[in-house]
C-alpha cells in the first residue's frame, strides 16, 4: 500500500500488524520489526505527523542496529543524522499550545493510539524526545 501511495490503507495495515504483534505469543524477529518501523516512518511523514515520525525514526534506528551490527560508521552517522533531522523537524510549541492540543478528547485519543503503535505508553513532547536522543547518545554517532 505504501508503494502505491495508499496512505490511509497503509495506516490501517500497520494498525492490523500491530494488533497481531500484540496478540502474538512470540516476539516478531527484529527484521520484521525493522520493516514495520520503516513503514511507520513513511506513513507519519506523509501524514505530516512529525512528532510520531521522529519517534518511528528512533525505533527504526535502534532495531536496524540490531539487525545490521556490521554497519559502517558512515552508515550509522547517516542514520543518526536522519533521526536528528526528524527530531528537529517537529514544530516548536509552547507548553500552553501543547496543553490545548491534548485537551480535545478526539485528538488525545488519536495521539495515544499513535503512541501505542510505537510501543509508547503516551506521546511525549518534542523537548522530551530530543532529551532522550541526548541521553541515549544517538547524537554522538
Amino acid at each position: 500500500a505504501t508503494k502505491m501511495g495508499l496512505w490511509q490503507e497503509s495506516f490501517r495495515s500497520v494498525e492490523d500488524v500491530h494488533g497481531l504483534i500484540v496478540l502474538s505469543k512470540k516476539k516478531p524477529p527484529p527484521e520484521r520489526m525493522c520493516l514495520y518501523y520503516e513503514k511507520l516512518t513513511q506513513i507519519f511523514w506523509q501524514a505530516k505527523n512529525y512528532l510520531f515520525h521522529a519517534y518511528a525514526c528512533i525505533k527504526y534506528f535502534k532495531v536496524l542496529q540490531k539487525v545490521k551490527p556490521d554497519m559502517t560508521e558512515e552508515q550509522k552517522g547517516a542514520l543518526g543524522s536522519q533521526v536528528l533531522l526528524a527530531a528537529l523537524s517537529i514544530p516548536v510549541t509552547t507548553e500552553r499550545e501543547l496543553d490545548l492540543d491534548f485537551d480535545f478528547d478526539v485528538q488525545k485519543e488519536k495521539n495515544y493510539r499513535l503512541a501505542n503503535l510505537l510501543g509508547l505508553s503516551s506521546p511525549l513532547p518534542r523537548g522530551a524526545l530530543i532529551a532522550d536522543l541526548v541521553n541515549k547518545g544517538i547524537l554522538e554517532i
